[in-house]
């Protein structure tokens, strides 16, 4: 996939149509929900399952430690798949979105395209797969915008601090990590 044409593309996206759908595949597999989401108007439309936007969210969060990521809200009470959870999941899911849409950094993320645009779920999981994979970013130079790359300015001094700084926080324990996380939202 094009990241530039893609990347150009960013700047056009102006609503998202998400319809949801019970998918029951056979005798033998789960019942799950499938969002439906039209991007206008590019006219994209992918099916995401929920656990596809939770891995958007946490691929965004990696990928840009320093950026606010919309939350994701669980629903509370009921079954997953009673009309009134659905809706209001449906809702949930058109704002995290839309808010996505609002960063003019997070907006531009590859991933968050691919997530658009890509209709094919096992290619979309590998690019997933390949973020979990990536070192989480301990030096200013590591630190990435929507493009990829780092733009940060800063000296030897600074550098240092951060990485002193990212590897305290690697080696601690995983709730150090989640906090971490959670102060950077």
């Amino acid at each position: 996939m094009n990241y530039q044409r893609l990347n150009m593309t960013s700047k056009y996206l102006s609503r998202f149509i998400i319809r949801a759908k019970t998918v029951s595949k056979g005798l033998f597999s789960f019942k799950y929900v499938e969002f439906i989401i039209e991007t206008q108007p590019l006219n994209w439309t992918v099916g995401r399952r929920f656990s596809d936007f939770e891995s958007l969210s946490e691929a965004l969060k990696k990928q840009f430690p320093g950026y606010s990521v919309p939350k994701l809200l669980h629903t509370k009470k009921g079954s997953r798949f009673d009309a009134k959870n659905i809706e209001w999941r449906r809702r949930n899911l058109q704002r995290f979105l839309e808010e996505i849409v609002l960063s003019p950094v997070l907006s531009k993320a590859m991933i968050f395209l691919s997530f658009l645009k890509i209709d094919k779920p096992a290619e979309l999981n590998r690019k997933f797969e390949e973020i979990k994979k990536e070192p989480i970013p301990i030096k200013l130079s590591q630190f990435r915008n929507a493009e990829g790359c780092a733009k940060v300015k800063y000296d030897a001094k600074s550098e240092k601090k951060c990485e002193n700084v990212g590897k305290f926080i690697l080696s601690s324990s995983t709730y150090m990590i989640k906090y971490a996380n959670h102060i950077a939202q």
